[in-house]
């Protein structure tokens, strides 16, 4: 019975073992593709990879900033002109930015799609 038992832990030690290697070579790789394409601008909305960030620019003071749906796209302000913008989820959401008098100073569309 404790044979039986070690071969069982050994191959699932061969499978964890394989798994981590294709993992691993698939991020590698994913870190070769082009920065390009990490987040393409329209005059819309953004394009954004899962998991990749891409920088906005606001005309104004950003005083605040609504997210529709916080699961999509993490965003942080850098700058009080200037947000940065995650992919965190497939799909669509938009994001709207308010000055302090609690005008919209602009809407962006965002879409988080897979890296192709």
């Amino acid at each position: 019975m404790k044979k039986t038992n070690n071969k069982v832990i050994f191959t699932i030690m061969l499978c964890c073992i394989g798994v981590f290697m294709f993992v691993t070579s698939n991020i590698a790789n994913a870190s070769k593709t082009n920065v390009a394409k990490v987040g393409k601008k329209s005059p819309n909305g953004v394009t954004l990879m899962l998991g990749k960030a891409d920088m906005v620019t606001i005309d104004g003071e950003i005083a605040d900033v609504l997210v529709a749906d916080p699961n999509i796209v993490d965003v942080m302000a850098v700058k009080s002109n200037r947000l940065y913008l995650v992919g965190s989820n497939l799909g669509d959401t938009n994001i709207i930015i308010l000055d302090n008098d609690g005008d919209i100073l602009k809407k962006v569309n965002i879409h988080v799609q897979m890296d192709t």
